[in-house]
């Protein structure tokens, strides 16, 4: 009788053995490729024995073995080069299940005795890639169906799942592949895009094959921020936006070419800006978008869902700033990471775009009380530096009345009080009339107005300290001392003769007096009294006619 006695497995083009078993002992699967080429062995003994009791026959054996399998294919043949032999090459078939090769020995020699064939038989899975999945961060494992979309530097997991389910993966399968540099084997994969699609079209493929392969088409997009609206008055219901700058157009931030300052009154919360987005290629899933910052001032940006694409744009988008402005004059940069979340079917939950800024931003006491043309960004700026950090309208008063500009041109300098706003601003600036009238003690304090005027503070009143009771409407004592025969006026001595120390007064009588150009007298705020008798105590009032200091009258007593 002739029996098989062992049949292998070897994959065409490999060393790998799938199996090498006695066909008496085979129970369990082998798993292979769908259309895979594999190689399988099988060998005969004879134990036929003649009449005269020689076994195996010596004379007259002639032992083949045949092949074949149970199972029907739509094209090609389960032997390609033929079914008998020892060893011959069988193509695994396209559809997935159990496959049962049968080998045949059959001994056809001439010898009459115990002539006979005997078949063994083994059962090989053919397993191949059913569909694939991706990890949803919401849904977990989901089929995928259609086209799938990622953002650049984002990556999905994929995962292979086989026909028959309950079948193990051949050795080395599946095969991960494709356009988007997916590679490696393994039953998932995690796919990292970089390469953004050029068109619509153009798939960064996944594929996982085994024996047959099943493709995954992802399109790879690009969102940037392309610009922001800070002063653009559609704030949402109790939310705020932006201060109007006179010279200032929204957007005043736009991706690589435009970078304008904005504005807000101190504490304000609630604020709204308006920011636009590209994409490429032009299309994409809804996403939701955000940022974040190191800074304190407006801080991170909330986030906003369902924002959509048109043609490439998501057009203006409002966000509202999780922070506020600060809590005084100030002025401060922020800078915000902008953030895709959740874009298509990307496993990581949130991607770095690019960022907008840093932007400037002032924050001043309340609404400016100067012309809308007078509030301009270079008044702005130097208007928040005289009084940067104060808080309330006192000590941002009394900070920007030590800060700016306090020469004086007593003798032919001329007052420039009423020149207009930008001339006095500039002065309090520092940066004085060139030429003609260039401003004394008054046109200071005018200048002082000006600045706390860009603050929001103000307009306060214009007074003239000297010995004459509050209000003072520029009026001295004048007098004629008979003995020097001359006419002299009530002045104080400081450098040269005064009429009056220029101030500005928050109200009315009795109120704070701010004294930009104080020169020697002690004090630059106080009451009108109080400045009075620091003047007469640290400066000294006097009878005077000419302007030198001994052109004074000794005779005349106080008015």
């Amino acid at each position: 009788m002739d029996i098989i006695r062992k049949l292998t497995f070897v994959k065409v083009g490999t060393v790998i053995i799938y199996a090498a078993f006695l066909i008496s002992s085979a129970s369990a699967n082998t798993y292979v490729a769908a259309d895979a080429n594999i190689m399988v062995t099988a060998s005969c003994s004879d134990s036929d024995c003649d009449y005269t009791g020689d076994c195996p026959e010596s004379v007259g054996d002639t032992v083949t073995i045949t092949w074949s399998d149970d199972t029907l294919r739509d094209s090609g043949v389960a032997f390609p080069n033929g079914n008998t032999g020892t060893s011959v090459l069988w193509k695994a078939p396209g559809g997935a299940g159990d496959v049962v090769i049968t080998a045949t020995c059959n001994d056809t020699g001439t010898t009459k005795y115990n002539d006979s064939s005997q078949s063994d038989q083994v059962t090989v899975t053919v397993v191949k890639v059913d569909k694939l999945q991706y990890n949803d961060p919401t849904s977990g494992w989901t089929d995928v169906t259609g086209t799938l979309y990622v953002h650049k530097g984002g990556s999905i997991e994929f995962k292979a799942i086989k026909s028959p389910a309950d079948a193990s993966w051949p050795s080395g399968k599946p095969v991960w592949g494709g356009t988007s540099g997916a590679s490696g084997t393994g039953e998932t994969k995690n796919v990292t895009f970089n390469t953004i699609s050029s068109n619509s079209t153009d798939y960064k493929t996944v594929t996982a094959e085994c024996g047959n392969t099943v493709t995954a088409n992802v399109i790879v997009c690009e969102v940037e921020m392309t610009d922001i609206q800070f002063d653009h008055d559609d704030p949402a219901s109790g939310h705020n936006d932006a201060l109007n700058i006179y010279d200032v157009t929204a957007p005043e931030w736009v991706n690589g070419s435009k970078n304008e300052p904005a504005v807000y009154i101190k504490n304000t919360s609630n604020i709204d800006i308006k920011a636009r987005f590209s994409i490429s290629p032009a299309v994409g899933p809804t996403t939701k978008i955000l940022a974040t910052t190191g800074s304190s001032v407006l801080g991170n940006v909330n986030e906003v869902s369902g924002i959509s694409f048109s043609s490439g744009s998501s057009g203006y988008v409002r966000f509202t700033a999780g922070g506020s402005a600060a809590s005084t004059v100030d002025e401060s940069t922020v800078q915000w990471q902008w953030k895709v979340k959740a874009f298509g079917n990307c496993s990581v939950a949130e991607i770095n775009i690019n960022t907008s800024g840093p932007h400037t931003i002032y924050t001043i006491y309340d609404n400016p009380v100067c012309s809308a043309s007078d509030f301009v960004k270079d008044n702005l700026d130097g208007a928040v530096a005289k009084a940067i950090g104060e808080s309330t309208e006192s000590g941002i008063a009394s900070t920007a009345n030590d800060n700016v500009g306090d020469n004086v041109y007593q003798y032919g300098g001329g007052c420039i009080c009423s020149d207009g706003f930008q001339k006095n601003f500039d002065a309090a600036m520092g940066s004085y009339p060139s030429s003609g009238d260039k401003g004394m003690c008054c046109c200071r304090a005018e200048g002082l107005d000006c600045v706390l005027n860009v603050l929001g503070i103000g307009p306060y009143t214009h007074d003239y300290v000297n010995e004459r009771p509050e209000p003072n409407p520029k009026y001295i004592y004048v007098d004629h001392c008979n003995i020097c025969g001359k006419d002299v006026f009530r002045n104080y001595w400081d450098g040269f003769w005064n009429n009056w120390e220029g101030v500005v007064k928050v109200g009315g009588t009795g109120s704070m007096c701010y004294v930009p150009a104080n020169g020697s007298i002690s004090i630059d705020e106080g009451t009108y009294s109080a400045i009075d008798s620091a003047i007469s105590s640290d400066c000294g009032y006097y009878w005077q006619w000419g302007r030198n200091f001994g052109d004074t009258c000794p005779h005349l007593g106080a008015p």
